[in-house]
C-alpha cells in the first residue's frame, strides 16, 4: 500500500510556520480491501494441484482437498469416516471471498465441509444439535510467506489452514488416500504397546485416527495423560496440531519410515525411536490417578470370538438375556453394560464400582472394592447391592437371569490394564481376573 507524504520545503515552512504535515493515501479502504480479496481469489484459483485443508472440529482435525476456480466454484474431497462411500469422490459447489471485519472465505452452498456443521446429529455425528462445533466460514488471519492461509472460523473460532497441495497428493486424494491414511498409524502399531524415551521419562503412545494419547509419570511420579489432536499427511506422517512439552522438550509428531515400516518420534526436531513393549505398557494404567477416564464401555462386538474368556461367556450368554432388548441408543447393539469407577471415597476408604444396564431396564449394581495396598491397579470385589433401581426392575432382572453377569465379579480379584484388544479408534482398557480367565474389555471414556 503506497503512502504519499506531502512535505513542505524548508522555505515554505519558514513562510507557513505551524502548518501540519499532510498524509494522503492513493486508494480508499474499500478499494484496498477489494484488491486483497481479488488477490486471495487469484491465489486460491492459481494452484493447479489445489489445496490441502485442515479444519478443527470437536473430534480433531478433518482434512479436505479443495480445488478453486476464479469464478467462485470449489471441488472438494473429504476424510469423513462417517461416510466412507464418499472417499475419493469429488463434490463441487460455490464459495466466495467477502469483506466483513476482515476478508472471509465462505463456502456458501452445501459441500463436504458442511456435513460436520450440520445440526442434525444423525448427519454430523455430533450431539446436542451442535454438529462437531466447527465452521464453514473462515476469517483470513494471514497468507504466510510459506503460501499457507491461516484461518479462524467465524462462529466457533476453530483453527484451520489451507496449504498448496503437490501433484502427488492430488493423485493420492483421487485414489482415496484421505481416508486410508487415517487408520494407518493405529493399524501399523496395532494393539501393541509402544513408547519412546524423552529424557529419562518413558512415554506411552496410543494412536487413533485424529489424535494420539500420551501417558507417562513425571519426575514426581504423578501420572500425566495428554490427548493431542493430530494431522496425518498423505505420506503417513502423523504431526501434532500443537507441540506437546514433556520434561522441557517438544514432541511435534511421528514420521513414517517406509523402508523399515516403523514410526520415529520427533523430539526437539530430532528423530527418536518408537519402542515396542511386547508384554505390557510402560506406564501403569491408573485411570483414577490420571484423572482422565472413569468408564469402560463395552459392546457385543468386542467379545465375538472370545472363546475361553469366562467373562465374555457370562456377558454374551443367552441365559443371561443380555443381548435382547437392552440397547440404550439408536446404534445397534451399543452398550449392553457399563462398568464405571467412581473417585468418591467411602468412609471405609473403599472405592465403588458400578455396573449399569441401560435402556428401559436400567439398574445400578454397586460393588465395594478393596484395593491392593502394594499395587494400585489391583482390587478385590466384595459386597454387591442393587443400589439404584429407578424403574423398579429388580424383580425383572432377577427373573430373567440378568443378575448372572454382575454376579460373576463377586469375590474375585481383578487388575486394571491397557488392553491389546483393538476396536476402531478407541483407547481400550480391560479388567483382567487375577488367576482366572475372565477379561472385561472396554473403550476408555
Amino acid at each position: 500500500m503506497k503512502k504519499i507524504i506531502s512535505i513542505l520545503s524548508f522555505a515554505g515552512l519558514s513562510l507557513f510556520a505551524g502548518c501540519e504535515t499532510i498524509v494522503t493515501l492513493d486508494n480508499g479502504v474499500d478499494a484496498r480491501l477489494d484488491a486483497v480479496m481479488k488477490e486471495y481469489i487469484a491465489t486460491l484459483a492459481s494452484e493447479e494441484n489445489g489445496w490441502m485443508a485442515s479444519v478443527e472440529t470437536s473430534e480433531g482435525y478433518y482434512r479436505y482437498y479443495m480445488s478453486f476456480t476464479d469464478d467462485n466454484m470449489v471441488t472438494m474431497y473429504t476424510d469423513n469416516t462417517y461416510y466412507p462411500k464418499l472417499n475419493g469422490v469429488p463434490k463441487t459447489s460455490t464459495y466466495n471471498v467477502r469483506a466483513l471485519q476482515r476478508p472471509v472465505i465462505a463456502f456458501d452452498t452445501y459441500n463436504y465441509i458442511h456435513i460436520p456443521n450440520d445440526p442434525n446429529d444423525g448427519i454430523s455425528g455430533g450431539s446436542d444439535n451442535m454438529g462437531l462445533e466447527t465452521d464453514f466460514e473462515f476469517e483470513v488471519d494471514s497468507l504466510g510467506q510459506d503460501g499457507v492461509f491461516y484461518l479462524t472460523g467465524r462462529v466457533n473460532r476453530v483453527h484451520a489452514t489451507f496449504r498448496p497441495a503437490t501433484a502427488e497428493e492430488f493423485t493420492k486424494v483421487k485414489e482415496g488416500a484421505l481416508l486410508e491414511v487415517l487408520d494407518h498409524a493405529a493399524a501399523s502399531t496395532g494393539p501393541e504397546y509402544y513408547h519412546l524415551m524423552i529424557g529419562s521419562l518413558e512415554v506411552d503412545t496410543h494412536f487413533s485416527p485424529r489424535g494420539v494419547t500420551i501417558l507417562y509419570k513425571n519426575e514426581a511420579g504423578t501420572p500425566v495423560l495428554i490427548s493431542a489432536n493430530t494431522i496425518t499427511e498423505l505420506n503417513y506422517d502423523v504431526m501434532l496440531a500443537e507441540p506437546v512439552e514433556i520434561a522441557g522438550k517438544k514432541l511435534t509428531g511421528f514420521v513414517w519410515d517406509e523402508s523399515t515400516k516403523t514410526f520415529d518420534a520427533v523430539v526437539d526436531e530430532e528423530k527418536t525411536d518408537l519402542i515396542l513393549s511386547p508384554e505390557t505398557a510402560v506406564s501403569v494404567l491408573d485411570m483414577l490417578g490420571a484423572g482422565e477416564y472413569s468408564t469402560l464401555v463395552s459392546i457385543k462386538a468386542m467379545y465375538e470370538g472370545q472363546e475361553g474368556n469366562a467373562l465374555a461367556a457370562a456377558y454374551l450368554s443367552d441365559d443371561a438375556n443380555l443381548v435382547r432388548g437392552l440397547e440404550v441408543s439408536e446404534y445397534e447393539g451399543l452398550m449392553q453394560a457399563v462398568v464405571s469407577f467412581t473417585t468418591k471415597k467411602e468412609p471405609n476408604d473403599r472405592m465403588l464400582m458400578k455396573i449399569v444396564f441401560g435402556g428401559g431396564y436400567q439398574a445400578v449394581f454397586t460393588f465395594y472394592l478393596t484395593w491392593d495396598a502394594t499395587d494400585s491397579t489391583k482390587f478385590t470385589v466384595g459386597q454387591m447391592t442393587l443400589e439404584n433401581d429407578p424403574y423398579g426392575n429388580a424383580d425383572f432382572l432377577q427373573r430373567n437371569g440378568l443378575i448372572q453377569f454382575p454376579s460373576y465379579f463377586r469375590g474375585k480379584t481383578f487388575q486394571l490394564k491397557w488392553s491389546k484388544m483393538a476396536f476402531g479408534s478407541y483407547l481400550m482398557g480391560q479388567i483382567e481376573q487375577v488367576g482366572g480367565t475372565g477379561i472385561y474389555y472396554g473403550a476408555l471414556l
